[in-house]
């Protein structure tokens, strides 16, 4: 490794043999085969003394290794605060955005390593939060992309970029969603981050949370007022991604959001007791309505029942392609209706009467005889838990 006694004395520290070395004359800027000098040696293992008795001695502030390394890098890649904060706080030539080789400051490897002290001090002492890598990610990119709640958010504070992107235009929010992060893209949408900013092929954060099948992620977005009928480059839209990757939960989420949208269904409920009791009598009536969805959908309609109940309730033909896509099968359509019925249910306002609904759907489309069969079995009561198996319910009546 073409080290000397002086490298190897810095890298553990041991103070008395490096002073003993220095009076002798060695030279505190030799280098081994990785342009490591002792200043740095010390700074890459965390030894405060070491690096200040250097630096006393004459060692160079402004060192780097082959790799482009100072020791503000050594020192934030090895998480040494104490290290870095004496070169910061003590010298006067070291530069806080130095980059190394792949045009990382000090900055962007604390961001990697979620080390909150360091970031801290770095940008306390002017660090730019907005450098970008080789790949043109800034420290704000990478510590969203890992999830790093607490440095994005202190990154933010001191003036990082939400809208900036890397090589492949993708801003902060679009790795976050990569990274399946829902409360980072939670706190960058809230931070102001654009919900439906594209990539350099169109993607929105939505077409990559559905694409990687995200649940939980898409749940956030859409929340935040995703838009859901944005196409990528190659024309395809969130829900047509979701269907074809056999997401149901984002497939039915989607659904669900667009009609919402679309018909705005949402009724503006009163506040307090009056909309608390509304909001009661609407799970109620959910409830019920589940139970017969369940009933219809197994029982009653024939194959292209439900296809026609869609078409009637506004459903268009990219949701019925998206909801027949996951299952196959000779009884499949049994599955796809239950979870239109629910899809259905799900956007109906509090205030209005889901039986009467359906009711009138059936006999639009010419099943009055299945529609009288559901009305006798809501009057007598009839739908118990025994047809009812909680347990094969899909995700969308656990979502209700």
């Amino acid at each position: 490794m073409e080290r000397v006694p002086l490298h190897w004395a810095a890298a553990h520290g041991h103070l008395e043999s490096m002073a003993a070395l220095i009076q002798a004359k060695c030279d505190v800027e030799v280098t081994d085969k990785y342009g490591m000098r002792p200043l740095l040696m010390a700074a890459w293992f965390g030894h405060r003394g070491a690096v200040q008795l250097l630096v006393e001695s004459g060692a160079s502030c402004r060192a780097v290794n082959r790799q482009g390394q100072t020791t503000l890098h050594c020192a934030a890649q090895n998480n040494h605060h104490e290290v870095l904060a004496f070169m910061l706080d003590s010298t006067e030539t070291v530069k806080v955005n130095a980059v190394d080789k792949n045009g990382q400051t000090a900055l962007h490897l604390a961001a990697i390593n979620n080390c909150m002290e360091i970031v801290e001090k770095l940008l306390q002492h002017r660090a730019d939060p907005n450098i970008k890598d080789k790949k043109a990610r800034t420290a704000l990119h990478i510590a969203a992309s890992l999830g790093h709640l607490e440095v994005v958010e202190t990154l933010l504070r001191f003036g990082a970029s939400l809208t900036v992107k890397d090589k492949h235009g993708n801003t902060p929010l679009h790795l976050a969603v990569l990274g399946c992060h829902s409360s980072m893209t939670d706190l960058l949408v809230k931070k102001g981050a654009s919900v439906n900013s594209t990539n350099s092929v169109g993607s929105t954060p939505l077409h990559m949370a559905a694409e990687l099948g995200f649940t939980e992620v898409v749940q956030v977005l859409v929340s935040h007022g995703a838009d859901l009928f944005l196409p990528e480059k190659g024309g395809r839209t969130a829900l047509y991604i979701a269907a074809r990757g056999s997401y149901t939960a984002i497939v039915d989420m989607l659904i669900t959001a667009e009609r919402e949208i679309k018909h705005k269904t949402r009724s503006k409920e009163s506040s307090g007791a009056e909309a608390e009791e509304t909001e009661k009598q609407r799970q109620q009536k959910q409830q019920q309505m589940q139970r017969l969805a369940w009933t219809l959908a197994k029982e009653l309609l024939t194959p292209n029942d439900w296809k026609h109940l869609a078409r009637h309730w506004g459903f268009t033909a990219e949701h019925i392609k998206a909801i027949e896509h996951q299952y196959t099968g000779k009884s499949s359509y049994k599955e796809h209706g239950y979870r239109m019925l629910l899809i259905w249910l799900h956007g109906l306002p509090a205030t209005s009467n889901p039986l009467k609904d359906l009711f009138e759907a059936l006999v639009a489309i010419d099943k009055r005889d299945v529609a009288e069969k559901i009305r006798k079995k809501a009057e007598e009561n009839a739908y118990g838990p025994r047809r009812f198996n909680p347990g094969k319910l899909c995700h969308m009546c656990r979502l209700l």
